[in-house]
């Protein structure tokens, strides 16, 4: 029996791209318009994806998620085009320019071959006790997972807001629900990661590197007189910041439960909103 290890997962190489991203998109912005907009740069197609809202009278609209991409007609250098236009005015709105980030798919691993040793079953390139630990850690692992969205918990004190303007900050929430007469406890606004390439070449140029949020933010909201989080979402569906109508819903913890009342006194509580239609395509 072979004491082997099987061969490290490889990931496939990343080939060149001839697309990019940009987001911090006006909603009102059209494919056409983006099409003109690289006209230059033999665009090839232009994608700005959309979502079905819900109103409360029962009618339904398509809108744009503020985000897009642009194909280009060859696989060239990308660094003009996003020097050229990131941070670029477009209806009032400075657009932020990337390239499409493309993840890896990680090749399979070959499944060890089963060999029968006196009447057990072993692996050909491993022992069972190998396996059985393998399998262990899964197992453990699969508990950490998130449990389906319909069946987590609704907080009773934090608020999911949506369709934030990407350069928006903390403290810009804080202020504008200030206004509102409201309290926050702690806000949390997810950044978005850079590439490491843009990254690098700010800081050849003596350049800061700016992150934009991911659109969401969540915010334990301060409870007093026996009111409710229900009556805080109510009271707060006209919210704008910066111009833009922010979408409020309560905050649903998809934690393991077991998990959620270990870190309930530790940390922020890692949540999702209740939207009305279909998941956000990010990228």
């Amino acid at each position: 029996m072979s004491n082997e290890t099987p061969a490290p997962v490889q990931a496939e190489e990343v080939p060149a791209t001839n697309q990019i991203h940009i987001s911090n998109l006006e909603f009102s912005v059209t494919e056409d318009e983006l099409k003109e907009l690289f006209n230059e740069y033999s665009v090839k197609s232009v994608k700005l994806p959309k979502r079905r809202y819900k109103q409360k009278n029962g009618k339904q609209f398509l809108s744009s998620l503020g985000y897009g991409f642009v194909t280009f007609g060859d696989e060239q250098s990308l660094e003009p085009v996003i020097e050229k236009f990131n941070d670029f005015d477009l209806k009032g709105r400075k657009i932020s320019v990337n390239v499409a980030n493309h993840k890896p798919k990680p090749k399979k691993p070959e499944t060890p071959a089963k060999v029968e040793t006196n009447g057990s079953v072993a692996e050909a390139n491993g022992d069972e006790s190998e396996l059985k630990k393998s399998k262990a850690a899964k197992k453990k692992s699969a508990k950490k997972e998130r449990i389906p969205f319909e069946e987590g918990t609704k907080s009773l004190d934090t608020i999911y807001l949506r369709n934030l303007d990407f350069k928006a900050q903390s403290s810009d929430i804080n202020e504008a629900l200030i206004s509102k007469g409201e309290n926050p406890q702690w806000i949390s606004v997810p950044l978005r990661r850079l590439p490491k390439r843009l990254v690098e070449k700010l800081a050849a140029d003596g350049k800061t590197p700016e992150q934009n949020n991911k659109g969401y933010a969540f915010v334990k909201l301060e409870l007093k007189d026996g009111a409710t989080i229900d009556e805080k979402v109510e009271k707060l569906q006209d919210l704008e910041l910066n111009g833009r109508p922010i979408q409020v819903r309560v905050a649903i913890d998809v934690r393991p439960r077991e998990q959620a009342k270990e870190e309930s006194n530790d940390a922020e509580p890692e949540a999702e909103a209740a939207v009305e239609v279909g998941e956000e395509n990010a990228n």
